[in-house]
C-alpha cells in the first residue's frame, strides 16, 4: 500500500516524493516489514507512533529510566502518565515481575529501549504485552542493524522508532522512521505526521523528511552492512583483549547481536572514575556526554520517580567507548592499551 502523499502537479515535487517513496521501500525491505514512514527525527517518530497507537491525557505509558530523555518527553507531548519500570540485570530489556505490579485499566503501552544498540529478550516482552492487551513501541534510536534470534529487533513490536541522526550507526544527518505491519496504525500515523494532509479535519504537524535526507539514507542502506561488520570487529577485537581485573565488557544476551552503537565497559567498582579516565585519554564516553543517570534522577521527572535498582546499577557501573568503522588497527590496540593500563 502507498502511503498518502500530497497531490502537486509540480514536477520537481513528484520527484522528491518518489526519492522519499524509494527511501520507504528500501528501509521496509531491509527490515521486513510491511510499512515504512521516513520522519523528520527518532522524536518525530515517536510522537507519531503515540498517535497512531490513540494515546491520550491520563492514558498510562510504561519505559525505562535508563532511557534517554529524548523517549520521556514524547510521552510527556501526549500529557500522558509516564510509569517507570525497572529493567533486567544483564540487559535493557523491561524487568516484566517489576510491570505487572504497575498495570492498572489505564496502562495502555510499554516502550522498550534498548541502549547504545545491544540486543534483550524481545521475544518476551512481546508476548507479555499481547497476553495483557497492550501496544508495544521499540524506541531503536540506537538499534539500527541490532537482532536477536537472526530477526531485526523491530520484528518482535507493533510499532519500531528509529533515530538516523547523525551520531547513529545508520545516518541521514538528521531524521529518523517508523515501521508497522499494522495498517490503521500507518494510517494515523502517516496523516498526524503529514499535518492531516491539510483535510481541515484531522490534526497534525509538519514531520516529513526532505528528500536530500531520503537520498543519503538510500546511500547508506547499501553500505550499512558493511558498516555492522566493522562495528562488530572492533568492539569484538577490543572486548576480547581486555586483561585488567576490574574491567569487563557488558555481557551479550544469548540469540543477541547487537549492532555496536557503543562498545558497554563495566566496572566492579563505580565506572565514574573510569569514564573520567577514559576522556582524559581522549576516548569519549556517552555517559559524560550525556550526563547519563536514572530518569527521574533529572529535575523534570522527579515526580515520577520510583526505585529502579537494575537500572541504577547498571548505569553506575558502565561507561562506553566508540567502535568507529575508520578505526585503524594501531588505534584500537591503543584503546586496549588505555583500558588495560587504567588506574581505577
Amino acid at each position: 500500500m502507498r502511503r498518502p502523499i500530497f497531490h502537486n502537479s509540480h514536477t520537481t515535487e513528484l520527484s522528491e516524493n518518489a526519492t522519499i517513496e524509494k527511501y520507504e521501500t528500501a528501509l521496509r525491505t531491509f527490515f521486513g516489514a510491511r510499512y515504512c514512514i521516513a520522519l523528520s527525527s527518532g522524536t518525530a517518530a515517536l510522537i507519531a507512533a503515540l498517535h497512531a497507537i490513540g494515546i491520550e491525557e491520563g492514558d498510562e505509558v510504561i519505559t525505562s529510566p535508563a532511557a534517554p530523555l529524548c523517549t520521556a518527553y514524547p510521552i510527556l507531548s501526549r500529557k500522558a502518565e509516564l510509569l517507570f519500570t525497572d529493567i533486567q540485570q544483564d540487559n535493557f530489556g523491561l524487568d516484566l515481575a517489576a510491570m505487572e505490579k504497575l498495570l492498572s485499566p489505564h496502562t495502555r503501552a510499554i516502550i522498550e529501549v534498548p541502549m547504545w544498540g545491544y540486543s534483550f529478550p524481545a521475544d518476551q516482552v512481546r508476548s507479555w504485552a499481547r497476553d495483557r492487551g497492550l501496544a508495544l513501541i521499540f524506541d531503536l534510536a540506537h538499534c539500527t542493524g541490532a537482532q536477536y534470534k537472526n530477526k531485526p529487533l523491530s520484528a518482535f513490536c507493533d510499532i519500531a522508532c528509529f533515530s538516523t541522526q547523525k551520531n547513529k550507526v545508520f545516518s541521514t544527518g538528521e531524521g529518523g522512521f517508523l515501521l508497522t505491519d499494522n495498517e490503521s496504525w500507518y494510517i494515523r500515523a502517516c496523516m498526524y505526521s503529514r499535518m492531516g494532509e491539510l483535510n481541515g479535519i484531522d490534526f497534525g504537524l509538519n514531520f516529513k523528511i526532505s528528500h536530500l535526507q531520503a537520498r543519503a539514507g538510500i546511500e547508506g542502506l547499501i553500505d550499512l552492512p558493511n558498516n555492522l561488520a566493522r562495528r562488530r570487529y572492533n568492539s569484538e577485537m577490543i572486548a576480547g583483549s581486555i586483561t585488567h581485573p576490574n574491567i569487563e565488557a557488558f555481557p551479550l544476551l544469548q540469540d543477541g547481536c547487537p549492532n555496536y552503537q557503543r562498545l558497554i565497559l563495566r566496572t566492579k567498582n563505580g565506572a565514574a572514575g573510569l569514564a573520567q579516565y577514559m576522556e582524559k585519554n581522549n576516548i569519549p564516553s556517552d555517559i559524560i556526554k550525556y550526563k547519563v543517570r536514572p530518569l527521574y534522577d533529572y529535575p523534570i521527572l522527579s515526580g515520577v520517580k520510583r526505585s529502579c535498582p537494575n537500572a541504577e546499577h547498571t548505569l553506575e557501573t558502565m561507561t562506553t567507548i566508540p567502535v568507529h568503522v575508520n578505526y585503524t588497527m594501531e588505534q584500537l590496540y591503543d584503546i586496549i592499551d588505555v583500558i588495560n593500563r587504567c588506574p581505577v
